[in-house]
């Protein structure tokens, strides 16, 4: 563990006070400038929690170029949480050389590092599925909630991950039943911030079987290719 992580997990315990018991219909997001805001989501009436932050000059750049050699790749790694350089190897040794090969990599191989010792550092998982995705199309373009604990998105280029507020939401009877169509007016749907970092809890999150954050990609556009992250705690 990083001094780094170490320093944040002080400041989580900080952060997550006894709360007074309250309805699901409060379920909200917490976003805000400072990473710190990520401890928010070990609330049980927090479903979403976004750092809000502008990325590198160096890592758009490379965003840039990557984008521009490829409109498609999608790869799933699993990996065993160890120190961060061994898990930073771990995923560059997965990936093509056109990307290695790129200015601006390493910045953006040591961001990933980051958002994945903060992921661990929060949740102590033994694995992390991480999950690296160029599309120029909508992966999941119905609101739906993801049947996991909690996953990390980060989306460095293009448009970020949409999602609703809990009173613009519509929950089936059932708590296993599948989440009913959403009829949403455009300024009922929020959007992650490109670069931004957003924590989802699903509906495997102990507690919160049926609450989990209504999301889903955002519209395809033929000018918008994206490249998310996606970090899952297996």
């Amino acid at each position: 563990m990083t001094s780094e992580c170490k320093e944040y997990l002080v400041k989580a315990s900080i952060a997550i006070q006894p709360e007074v018991s309250q309805s699901f219909a409060a379920s909200r997001a917490v976003e805000a400038n400072e990473p710190e805001c990520l401890t928010s989501i070990l609330r049980d009436h927090v479903n979403l929690a976004v750092w809000h932050r502008n990325l590198d000059a160096e890592i758009s750049r490379f965003v840039t170029d990557l984008l521009g050699l490829r409109t498609e790749y999608s790869t799933m790694q699993y990996l065993s949480v160890t120190r961060p350089e061994d898990m930073a190897l771990q995923v560059s040794s997965g990936l093509p050389t056109e990307f290695v090969s790129l200015h601006g990599f390493q910045a953006w191989l040591d961001d990933i590092t980051l958002l994945m010792d903060m992921y661990c550092c929060l949740f102590e998982p033994k694995m992390v599925g991480l999950r690296l995705h160029i599309v120029d199309r909508a992966m999941c373009p119905r609101f739906h909630v993801d049947r996991v604990p909690v996953r990390l998105l980060c989306t460095y280029g293009g448009l970020g991950t949409q999602w609703l507020e809990e009173s613009s939401v519509v929950r089936p009877d059932e708590p296993d039943a599948r989440l009913p169509e959403q009829i949403t007016s455009p300024a009922q749907i929020q959007s992650v911030p490109t670069g931004s970092v957003a924590l989802l809890k699903g509906s495997a999150w102990i507690g919160n079987e049926a609450h989990g954050i209504v999301h889903r990609s955002p519209p395809a556009s033929t000018e918008d290719t994206r490249l998310i992250l996606g970090l899952d705690w297996l």
